[in-house]
C-alpha cells in the first residue's frame, strides 16, 4: 500500500518520466522504480516509458526483465539456508572439492616475467566463503583482459547459457588473495544443485519464490513471458539509444520442456518488483511479513550484512579497464574520494560510509549488467530497485542522483509520517474521556501535520541537505511503530466488537508512559521543524559570512591597486582578475537571495499568536530562526551598499585624470557594470527583506461553533492565518485561509443571501426573533468568551496598526 500523498507521488513520477520521454532521444527508454519497507508493501512504485524505443508497448507490471546479477541475491539466500541446516559449511575446502571436484584441479592464469600468459597451480584451496565473497580467484571474461586474451580467437562467452563455460573457466588470482568479481556465484549455484539433487529452478521455487509469492521469476521464461519481454538497448558513445538482440539467449530460444542450465550468477528472468520481496525479507531479518514464513534466521542475515573482507577493502576510485566495452564501461564511473571504500558481505556489496543520498553505512547493494540496481538499508528500513535494459553497464543516466528520491531523508520522513498516522488513527478509534489520551491524540494530530509538510518540503527541494533530521525522524517513526504494537498487545483480549480503551489505559506501565510518550512527540515536532529552518539559516549565515570576508579582501585589493588621484594608474591583468572575483561574489549573493525565498516559503507553514498559546512550541523556535535569517539579509544589504560606495570612489578618482588611456576607459566601463550589478543585488535583497518584514502570522486555536453560526478567519492582506482544533457542531460553517478582498466580499454576500433565503422559506431570523431573556443570556456568553479568548484583532495592510474588534 502506497503511503505518499497523491501530490508527492505525482511529483516523483514526474522526476522519473523526465528521463524516459523522447523516444530514441530520451535518456532512458523505460524503467521500473520501486521502493519498499520490511512489510513487503511498496512505499512508491512506478513503471515509466516504453518496453523499447521502437515499441509502442508501455512499461508495465507485466514486463519481464533479464535480471542478470540480481540472480545472485536469490542464490545467496538458498545457499545460506543450506548453511543453517548444516548441509554446507562456509570454510570447508574438503566439502567443496567433494561436491565439485572440478575446483580441486582448477589452475591460475597469470603472466610470467616475460609478459606471456601461463597456467600455474593454486597455492590455497577454495572454500564456500571465498566463492560468496568473490575472493576464490575467478573473474569475468568481459572484464578481465587475461581471460579475454587467453580465450581468443574463439573467446569466452560469459552468457552462453552452457554449463561448460563455467566448468572450463580458469582462475585469474590465487584463492583468498584478492577481491575480483566473477563467476564464483555460478559455482555456488552448482553446489546448491548437487546438494539438493535438484535444479536451481526447482530449489528456488520451493524454497524462495513460492513462499514469497514470486510467481513471475524463473530461469525458463514461458511463451507469455517472452511476449512481455523488455527490449535490450545499446547506448552509443554519442549517447544515442538503439535496440539490440538479447545477449543471454539460450533460455529465450529453448523449446518448452528443454533443459537449460540454471546459472546461479545471472540466469533469472522476471518482474523486478517481485525481486523486491527478497529485499524486504532481508530488511525484516529473514521473516516474510506477508506470509509469516521465516526463510532465514536473524543471525544469518546479520552475517550476510557483515563485511567479510575487512582486510581487502574495495577502493572505489581504482581504475578497472574492461575487455569488452560493448558490455561494460570502465570504472570508476564517477570521481570518488581516494579513501572511499566498500566491503563485501555474503554475496553483495556493503558500503562503509553513509551515502550522500542518505543511505546508512552498513547498507547492502548490487547491480545487474543491463543497468539494474538494488539496495537494502536495514538501519532506515528502506529498500529499492531501479530496473532498465541498457548496455553497456555503468550508464550514468540510470545512476543519476535524481533517481535516488526514495532513499535517505525522504524515506525516513515517509516512515515517520506513516507510523504516526497509523498510531493517530488507532488512538482516535478509542472512545475515552481520559485527559492524557485526548492530549496524546492532539499531539499526534499536530505531528502528522508537521511531517506531511516536511514530506512536501523534502520532495520539492531535493538539492537541500536535511541530514540533521535523520535521527529525530528515525526515532519518531520507530517509537510510534512500537507504541502502536504495544497498544495492540494490551487491547487484544478486550470484550465486544472492538477493543476498549480502558484495557490500554488500565495497564500499570502505560499509565505514566502516555505522558512521557506525548512529551517525546512534542520534542520531535520541535526538533524536526526547528532543524529544517536551521538548515536554511545555517546555509545563509555561512554563505553570507564567507561572502563578507571575500568582499573585504576584494576591497583591500582594490585599495592597494588604486594610487593617489593625481597619478592614477592600473595594472590591467590585476583588474581583470579582480572583476572576475567580483562576478563570483555577485553570483554568491544571488544564491543567498534564493535561499531567503526558501525561508519565506517555510515561514508560511508555521506561525503562532502568543495571545492564544502560552506554552513553548515549535512555532516560537521557527519565528526566532526566521528572525535571525532576516537579520542576515539586512546585514548583507548594508555590506553591498558599502561596497558600492567603494566603487564610486574609484570611479571618481579616475575622472580626475586629464587624459584617460584605453585601459582606463575599459576599466571605467567595467566599474560601471560592476556597480550596476551590485545595485541589482541590493534591490533583490532589499525586496526580499521587505517581503519578510511585512509578513505577520496569526494562529487561532480551540474554536468552537454551534447552531447556524458562520465563522470566517481569513486574511486579505497576505498575512499568514492558521487555525487548528476547530470544533464545528450543528449547522455551523467555518471558513479559513488567505484570500483576496474581492473573494472575501463575495463570501460575505453569499452568506448574507443564504441567511435571507433561510428566513424566506420558513427559517427563523435569529437576530429579530431573540427575546429579551435570550439576548441577555447571549450577552453573558459573549462576555465569557471575551474573558477567555480576548477581543481578537482586525488584520490590516502593513503599516496600519491593528484595531481591536468586538
Amino acid at each position: 500500500m502506497a503511503v505518499l500523498s497523491q501530490d508527492v507521488q505525482s511529483k516523483l513520477r514526474g522526476i522519473i518520466d523526465e528521463y524516459t520521454t523522447g523516444g530514441i532521444e530520451s535518456k532512458i527508454p523505460g524503467l521500473v522504480y520501486s521502493a519498499f519497507r520490511n512489510d513487503g508493501d511498496p512505499i512508491f512504485q512506478h513503471y515509466s516509458g516504453l518496453r523499447g524505443v521502437t515499441s509502442e508497448s508501455p512499461m508495465s507490471e507485466e514486463t519481464i526483465f533479464f535480471m542478470a546479477s540480481f540472480t545472485k541475491l536469490a542464490t545467496s539466500v538458498a545457499c545460506m539456508q543450506l548453511v543453517e541446516q548444516g548441509k554446507l559449511r562456509l570454510d570447508d575446502a574438503d566439502q567443496v572439492e567433494a561436491i565439485c571436484p572440478e575446483l580441486r584441479v582448477v589452475k591460475v592464469l597469470t603472466r610470467n616475467k616475460d609478459g606471456k600468459l601461463e597456467l600455474v597451480e593454486k597455492v590455497r584451496r577454495i572454500t564456500l566463503r571465498m566463492l560468496l565473497t568473490h575472493t576464490a580467484g575467478f573473474g569475468y571474461a568481459f572484464e578481465d583482459e587475461k581471460l579475454a586474451e587467453f580465450s581468443r580467437p574463439i573467446g569466452f562467452d560469459d552468457f552462453s547459457g552452457e554449463a561448460i563455460e563455467t566448468a572450463n573457466r580458469h582462475l585469474v588470482n590465487q584463492p583468498g588473495g584478492t577481491f575480483q568479481y566473477g563467476v564464483s556465484m555460478d559455482w555456488v549455484g552448482v553446489l546448491i544443485e548437487r546438494t539438493h539433487n535438484k535444479s536451481l529452478e526447482e530449489v528456488f521455487k520451493e524454497k524462495i519464490f513460492q513462499p514469497l509469492g514470486m510467481n513471475h521469476v524463473t530461469f525458463h521464461p514461458s511463451a507469455e513471458d517472452k511476449c512481455n519481454l523488455a527490449y535490450v538497448h545499446r547506448r552509443s558513445p554519442s549517447g544515442k539509444l538503439s535496440t539490440t538482440d538479447h545477449f543471454y539467449r539460450r533460455p529465450l530460444l529453448a523449446q518448452d520442456g528443454e533443459k537449460v542450465p540454471c546459472a546461479g550468477g545471472h540466469g533469472c528472468f522476471g518482474r523486478p518488483t517481485e525481486f523486491g520481496r527478497i529485499i524486504s525479507l532481508l530488511l525484516n531479518d529473514g521473516l516474510d511479513a506477508k506470509s509469516g514464513v521465516r526463510l532465514l534466521k536473524p543471525e544469518t542475515v546479520d552475517d550476510m550484512f557483515t563485511d567479510q573482507i575487512p582486510d581487502k577493502p574495495r577502493f572505489s576510485n581504482i581504475s578497472i579497464p574492461v575487455a569488452k566495452p560493448e558490455l561494460a564501461n570502465p570504472t570508476p564511473l564517477m570521481p570518488m574520494p581516494h579513501d572511499h571504500t566498500e566491503g563485501w558481505g555474503l554475496s553483495f556489496s556493503i558500503n562503509h560510509f553513509p551515502e550522500p543520498s542518505g543511505r546508512a553505512a552498513g547498507s547492502a547493494s548490487w547491480e545487474g549488467l543491463a543497468n539494474l540496481f538494488w539496495f537494502a538499508d536495514r538501519k532506515n528500513n528502506i529498500g529499492g530497485i531501479i530496473a532498465s535494459q541498457i548496455l553497456p553497464y555503468g550508464d550514468t543516466a540510470i545512476m543519476a542522483d535524481g533517481l535516488s528520491v526514495a532513499s535517505g531523508v525522504l524515506a525516513l520522513v515517509t516512515f515517520a509520517f506513516q507510523s504516526s498516522t497509523v498510531l493517530y488513527k488507532t488512538v482516535r478509534s478509542y472512545k475515552t474521556q481520559d485527559a492524557n489520551a485526548r492530549a496524546l491524540k492532539n499531539e499526534l494530530s499536530d505531528l502528522t501535520g508537521v511531517l506531511h509538510s516536511l514530506l512536501e518540503t523534502v520532495t520539492n527541494y531535493p538539492e537541500i541537505s536535511f541530514e540533521s533530521l535523520e535521527l529525530p525522524l528515525l526515532r519518531c517513526g520507530k517509537t510510534c511503530e512500537e507504541y502502536g504494537k504495544l497498544i495492540a498487545r494490551c487491547t487484544k483480549h478486550s470484550n465486544g466488537t472492538r477493543p476498549s480503551f480502558r484495557d490500554w489505559i488500565g495497564q500499570q506501565y502505560l499509565k505514566g508512559d502516555i505522558t512521557d510518550f506525548r512529551d517525546m512527540l512534542a520534542g520531535t515536532i520541535t526538533a524536526v521543524t526547528r532543524n529544517v529552518i536551521d538548515e536554511y539559516k545555517d546555509m545563509i549565515d555561512d554563505t553570507t559570512a564567507d561572502l563578507q570576508k571575500h568582499m573585504q579582501r576584494l576591497d583591500e585589493r582594490a585599495r592597494s591597486l588604486a594610487p593617489p588621484a593625481e597619478s592614477v594608474e592600473s595594472d590591467s591583468t590585476d583588474w581583470l582578475a579582480l572583476f572576475e572575483e567580483k562576478e563570483s561574489t555577485r553570483k554568491g549573493l544571488q544564491i543567498c537571495t534564493e535561499l531567503s525565498l526558501h525561508i519565506e516559503a517555510l515561514e508560511s507553514t508555521s506561525s503562532e499568536n502568543p495571545q492564544f498559546s502560552k506554552q513553548p512550541s515549535a512555532d516560537k523556535y521557527i519565528k526566532s530562526s526566521l528572525s535571525s535569517a532576516k537579520s542576515s539579509i539586512s546585514a548583507l544589504e548594508s555590506r553591498l551598499r558599502s561596497h558600492g560606495s567603494e566603487i564610486d570612489k574609484r570611479m571618481d578618482a579616475m575622472k580626475l585624470k586629464t587624459e584617460l588611456s584605453e585601459n582606463d576607459i575599459n576599466e571605467l566601463a567595467q566599474l560601471r557594470e560592476t556597480k550596476e550589478s551590485i545595485h541589482q543585488c541590493m534591490n533583490v535583497v532589499a525586496h526580499a527583506g521587505e517581503d519578510l518584514a511585512r509578513e505577520r502570522a496569526n494562529v487561532f486555536e480551540d474554536i468552537t461553533m454551534a447552531d447556524n453560526a458562520y465563522g470566517i478567519t481569513v486574511s486579505t492582506v497576505k498575512d499568514l492565518v492558521y487555525a487548528r482544533r476547530v470544533n464545528v457542531q450543528g449547522q455551523a460553517r467555518y471558513v479559513g485561509g488567505q484570500i483576496d478582498e474581492a473573494s472575501y466580499n463575495a463570501t460575505i454576500t453569499a452568506l448574507t443571501d443564504l441567511d435571507r433565503g433561510s428566513t424566506q422559506y420558513g427559517g427563523r431570523d435569529n437576530k429579530s426573533a431573540l427575546s429579551k431573556d435570550e439576548a441577555a443570556k447571549k450577552a453573558v456568553t459573549s462576555r465569557a468568551f471575551l474573558e477567555r479568548h480576548g477581543p481578537g484583532v482586525t488584520l490590516e495592510p502593513s503599516g496600519v496598526p491593528a484595531k481591536p474588534s468586538g
